[in-house]
């Protein structure tokens, strides 16, 4: 009902003669108060409600966000009422909301998704070049190559849509920016084709710098998608399993070891290398080999974390991510390739055993 009245009543006339909406939403407010006691997952019960609650009072679409039992819900319903604003006629009210939303997103990881999926939201808006002036404040909250790149490409198209001036030198200089934060050279060629798709009317001769430049990065790597690259990653982990009767059996040589390591150095990344050598890590510790585990935790693994430390924090905490619950069964600090980075583990400590269940948990909700 909010939702009809909000479409159907946009000059408030209704609302000034009968006070419909302010009846609904005070039941809709008993009925959320009885809905957040009694059930557990917030987010699915209170989502829809949260939507169109955003769509007519951000305010109080913000504080059912903050009422939300579990921070990764909370922050989902910060990302959900962003969306729906951005998706509204531009006002300074809103734009105060979009910015206090993404604030809001404690997980700075989710918080740069967050910001990046705005852009979709804004892409079905009639209205969206009112919101291009004002969402370069918003660009510092993201961290990952491939979402600079994204975000730069769309705001020099809808900067020209909407009239507005976005300098070749910014775009430039953003451009190796991004490319100074990418993971792996698939997402590196992918930035530059971008690049060379915006400027392909514009600025053709940069354009062709770009796709010249994309078309080299892209011939260090024998995966032109990201698909095939995935599809290689699976193989690998098919290799891993059969693998783990042979470390069982004590049939594991360094033949076979060095040869699986050969395999994992032609995937075009230090995050897929990660994750397919972590399962492979634990495939070995399931099999009762934590001499195979130790050693590839320490001869593999921990130069990527090293790796992935130096292109930049975002990439260095997904890697952990991925990796921390294996190497935290490892008994002496000293030899955890995480001291380094996570200079807080101690596995005696209540706080490393909290940042080790927190981050086994995200492993596992990334997973499902």
């Amino acid at each position: 009902m909010l939702g009809a009245l909000s479409r159907l009543d946009n000059d408030d006339q209704l609302e000034k003669e009968d006070g419909f909406r302010a009846v609904v939403k005070a039941d809709l407010g008993k009925l959320l108060d009885i809905v957040l006691k009694d059930t557990a997952d917030h987010i699915s019960t209170v989502s829809p409600v949260l939507k169109v609650l955003a769509a007519d009072d951000c305010e109080v679409a913000l504080e059912l966000a903050s009422r939300l039992n579990v921070m990764p819900r909370r922050d989902v319903a910060y990302e959900s009422v962003a969306s729906v604003l951005v998706a509204q006629p531009y006002t300074e009210t809103r734009l105060a909301s979009v910015k206090k939303a993404l604030e809001c997103i404690t997980n700075v990881d989710h918080r740069a998704r967050a910001t990046v999926a705005l852009l979709g939201a804004l892409d079905p808006n009639p209205t969206k070049s009112d919101w291009v002036p004002h969402l370069e404040e918003f660009r510092h909250h993201l961290l990952r190559g491939h979402q600079l790149g994204h975000w730069d490409c769309w705001m020099v198209r809808a900067s020209a849509a909407a009239k507005c001036e976005f300098p070749m030198e910014l775009f430039v200089d953003r451009v190796k920016e991004a490319a100074s934060r990418v993971a792996s050279p698939l997402e590196e060629s992918n930035l530059y084709f971008q690049a060379a798709e915006t400027l392909a009317e514009s600025a053709p001769d940069r354009a062709q710098s770009y796709y010249d430049q994309g078309a080299r990065v892209a011939a260090t790597t024998p995966f032109s998608t990201a698909a095939t690259c995935k599809l290689f990653e699976l193989c690998l982990s098919l290799v891993g399993r059969a693998m783990a009767p042979l470390a069982r059996a004590g049939l594991l040589d360094d033949d076979k070891l060095s040869r699986h390591a050969r395999l994992v150095d032609h995937l075009p990344g230090i995050i897929p290398r990660i994750r397919v050598l972590n399962e492979f890590a634990e495939r070995m510790w399931c099999a009762e080999r934590t001499d195979l585990a130790n050693r590839v935790v320490q001869e593999q693994l921990r130069p990527l974390l090293e790796e992935a430390r130096l292109v930049h924090a975002s990439v260095a905490r997904l890697a952990i991510a991925i990796a921390f619950p294996l190497c935290a069964c490892r008994i002496s600090s000293s030899r955890c390739p995480f001291s380094k980075i996570c200079p807080m583990w101690k596995p005696t400590t209540r706080l490393s055993t909290q940042l080790c269940l927190g981050l086994g948990i995200y492993q596992v909700q990334s997973l499902t």
